[in-house]
């Protein structure tokens, strides 16, 4: 009668055993659905374009932003041989790469009127020229002469509407520029002289000087650079 209750009793032990065993398989298994990782090291940055145009203020000796500020003397009287000279500087302020486009031109005009009653425009005998100049590094250009030896060197000529193209990086140094303005003196006292009895204001003009960028192809995505073409 013993025997068998110790057999009844191993039995009854084993099986409580294996329950054991089992239930600790099944909570080993539960816990391996509900393991988890992450990866905290992603970042997601939004790119900005972001083109800045500065000017030399010489009474600072520093660049400061260019917005709405005059660059030329307002009081200058336009003449042949009138030359002004403004200092620029344009930089890369966001972190996508850009081609960018400079640009001098008329956009506002109070037209003249000559003695014999016909009329001209003070833009029609300005010409323009921009050329790569540090005014903090090399000083402010001193004469007339000066300025325009700049402009032959640099084999571009003076033009009616003066364009530069360019591309910066978001790594790339600032481009600093002198921009001219100048009256030729082959213009003639009957092509751009005031009649001051017409009765009409003297003529103006005012210079919009602008800096346009567009996102060029530089950046990657996983498969080319050709992500923002166009």
């Amino acid at each position: 009668m013993n025997r068998r209750l110790n057999a009844k009793t191993g039995m009854l032990l084993a099986a409580l055993s294996l329950v054991i065993a089992f239930a600790a398989f099944l909570g080993t298994t539960f816990a391996w659905f509900t393991d988890s990782t992450s990866s905290s090291m992603n970042q997601i940055i939004a790119g900005k374009l972001d083109v800045g145009m500065n000017y030399w203020n010489s009474e600072k000796n520093e660049y400061l932003d260019a917005s709405n500020v005059p660059l030329f003397d307002e009081n200058a009287l336009w003449e042949p041989g009138h030359l002004e000279v403004a200092y620029l500087e344009i930089e890369n302020r966001g972190n996508l790469s850009f081609n960018y486009l400079f640009a001098v031109y008329p956009t506002e005009e109070t037209q003249g009127y000559r003695k014999n009653g016909s009329t001209f425009y003070v833009s029609d005998y300005l010409v323009y020229g921009i050329v790569t100049y540090d005014v903090e590094s090399l000083g402010a250009i001193q004469t007339r002469e000066q300025a325009l030896s700049l402009i032959v060197s640099s084999d571009m000529g003076l033009t009616e509407e003066n364009l530069q193209y360019g591309t910066m990086h978001p790594t790339s140094d600032s481009v600093r520029l002198a921009l001219i303005v100048y009256m030729p003196t082959d213009v003639t006292s009957e092509q751009a002289n005031h009649d001051l009895q017409s009765g009409h204001p003297s003529p103006s003009v005012k210079l919009a000087v602008d800096v346009h960028a567009t996102q060029n192809t530089y950046e990657f995505d996983s498969f080319s650079d050709q992500y923002d073409a166009g």
